[in-house]
């Protein structure tokens, strides 16, 4: 009895310092306990062979049909960042993204996957996760960087969704040479709304690079894993949002323009387009009003819906 509860003990403490202000923590000597006994009743997932993505048209493929108007954003601040003053930010406006992180070694993060999601599949290791109402996310890849599987799980860790391999999505056609080892281009975020998988994707460096085929959003069927859109070029490197009919995100890089974008979500289309002043990194909604925060500038829009 009393080595069950010093392991509760452990744990909360633990787990307890993994908290960030962007991820999710635990809170209770309950919870603790309740990490424990999951550990002991959901076994390591087994991944089976992933579903292949087919490659997308990297000049983008939107759809071309009415639907109903798409929110509109209006700006109501904008003001100077400290640039390394990230957490700040979100600890000030009550910010979150629904995210787990993973053990860093080299950044010191202890990371908090639940423990029935597997580290590793055939060389790639995991590099980070999301939490939903309805399922989890997580990506593998070579590296933190590189993240080229999806898992898809419910939500207490015990049964594949889906696994998909975005391999095909890697690399644009072209690639200046000089710059091959920069131009993997990576999924970064994904959003599942009404059966339809929302990816982002796109490499970190110069647009040029990939000769402008580079950052888009494309909307996948998880019935028969069909590519339904894709957005035109330079739309998504930032996190982006769903709300109601939109999905709102970034683009930007340096000497490059940064945009603002409203996306159709129905048809990936740009419904409207903001000028920022620098590139996006987060853009999180939060009630009504939508947070931008960019490489030294942070932003707020109310939604006009």
């Amino acid at each position: 009895m009393k080595l069950n509860y010093l392991c509760i003990a452990i744990a909360f403490f633990i787990f307890s310092c993994y908290g960030q202000t962007k991820n999710p923590t635990i809170s209770s000597a309950e919870e603790a306990a309740n990490i424990l006994e999951s550990q002991e009743t959901n076994p390591l997932l087994s991944l089976p062979q992933p579903t292949i993505m087919e490659a997308f048209p990297f000049e983008g493929h939107t759809l071309d049909f009415e639907t109903e108007p798409t929110p509109k954003l209006q700006m109501i601040s904008k003001k100077q960042n400290q640039i390394t003053d990230t957490e700040k930010w979100f600890d000030e406006n009550q910010l979150s993204l629904p995210t787990y992180t993973v053990y860093n070694e080299y950044q010191d993060i202890q990371g908090n996957i639940p423990a029935s999601i597997p580290l590793n599949y055939e060389g790639f290791r995991i590099t980070n996760g999301f939490y939903y109402e309805t399922c989890d996310i997580f990506f593998y890849g070579p590296n933190y960087s590189d993240k080229r599987f999806m898992l898809i799980t419910n939500k207490t860790h015990d049964k594949i969704l889906h696994f998909l391999d975005f391999g095909k999505f890697a690399y644009a056609p072209q690639n200046l040479e000089e710059d091959k080892a920069y131009v993997f281009q990576s999924i970064n975020w994904a959003v599942i709304e009404d059966g339809i998988l929302y990816v982002s994707h796109g490499h970190d460096t110069y647009a040029k690079s990939s000769f402008g085929k580079n950052a888009y959003i494309s909307a996948i069927d998880l019935e028969n894993y069909a590519t339904i859109w894709t957005t035109e070029p330079l739309t998504c490197n930032s996190t982006f949002t769903v709300v109601g009919n939109a999905i709102i995100c970034g683009y930007g890089f340096t000497q490059e323009p940064d945009y603002l974008f409203v996306v159709d979500r129905f048809t990936g289309a740009h419904r409207q387009i903001l000028d920022l002043a620098t590139g996006p990194d987060y853009v999180i909604q939060k009630e009504n009003q939508v947070f931008v925060r960019t490489y030294n500038q942070d932003y707020v829009f109310l939604i006009e819906r």
